[in-house]
């Protein structure tokens, strides 16, 4: 028992040492404007967020957390489509990024909304609604210690 609670306290500090090994790696100016984009997100700012998030993906393309905070952006922006494909790129680059996958669902759940209240296609809305599920309970998976995933998810 003693030695599953040492793997476990090792496998944390590995995943945590991995984080900040790749977030150092990411150059001062990428890393400045994935702040600002951060920033302007949280004010409404969102064409101005877009566009820091770019830069920042221009100077570092595997910027992982920088495509999410894009996909972010476009979504409370109502860029629904470029906001999956943000997405995409964010999970496709880290698929083990919690965050990126609450991203994910709620990106699903708005585009599954548009569906159901605007274009009057259920069928469509279950299946990308069923989809969100599967992002969030992946998040729980992932970190099943998660509030927000679990708030997601249910």
């Amino acid at each position: 028992m003693r030695m599953t609670t040492v793997s476990r306290a090792l496998a944390a500090l590995f995943m945590i040492a991995t984080l900040c090994i790749s977030v150092a790696a990411y150059s001062a100016d990428a890393s400045n404007q994935y702040n600002a984009g951060l920033d302007r997100t949280e004010s409404g700012k969102y064409t101005e967020a877009i566009t820091a998030y770019n830069t920042a993906i221009t100077l570092e393309p595997s910027y992982f957390e920088a495509w999410d905070g894009l996909a972010d952006a476009l979504n409370r922006d109502g860029q629904f489509n470029e906001a999956l494909a943000a997405s995409n790129r964010s999970l496709g680059i880290n698929p083990g990024y919690v965050q990126g996958w609450i991203n994910r669902g709620q990106i699903l759940y708005n585009i599954g909304y548009w569906y159901e209240d605007i274009a009057h296609n259920t069928g469509a809305a279950d299946s990308l609604y069923a989809e969100q599920l599967t992002a969030f309970e992946k998040a729980v998976a992932l970190e099943p210690g998660n509030a927000e995933a679990w708030f997601n998810k249910g």
